[in-house]
């Protein structure tokens, strides 16, 4: 049962998908694979890669925190004032710093000087409170 070769044939064999093993062109040889060792070891220096790229920003950590020029221990600068008693407040929703500070500023302080204070002690914007935080008020 030959067929002749007619366009219909030769249209129906140009439109039909290849397998895999018939895209490359007769005679050509298909690309070699790597040998699985190569993968293995190729995989192992990524994670080692990610893990000292992770170990690099742990370390950085501190840095990032303090800022450079100040010390990265855990010893505070020695201060010549003794320091501010300070009370903790837990933020509720709703609360804003101004809030805060006119209810539970020490009587006769002013309450900008009181808002900038604690701004400054607690290192926030002034719109960036997150309920349930703490928020630490000087005391004094």
């Amino acid at each position: 049962m030959e067929r002749s070769l007619t366009m219909a044939t030769v249209s129906w064999d140009l439109q039909r998908p290849r397998s895999s093993r018939e895209s490359s062109p007769r005679g050509a040889a298909a690309p070699a694979r790597l040998p699985a060792r190569v993968y293995r070891v190729r995989r192992l220096l990524v994670l080692l890669a990610l893990v000292a790229m992770m170990g690099l920003g742990v370390a950085a950590l501190p840095l990032i925190r303090t800022g450079p020029g100040q010390p990265t221990t855990g010893s505070p600068p020695v201060e010549t004032q003794p320091s501010p008693v300070l009370r903790g407040v837990v933020v509720r929703s709703g609360d804003t710093i101004w809030q805060l500070a006119r209810r539970h500023r020490p009587p006769g302080r002013d309450l900008a000087t009181y808002v900038s204070q604690v701004v400054a002690l607690n290192e926030v914007e002034p719109t960036a409170l997150v309920p349930g935080s703490v928020l630490w008020l000087p005391a004094e």
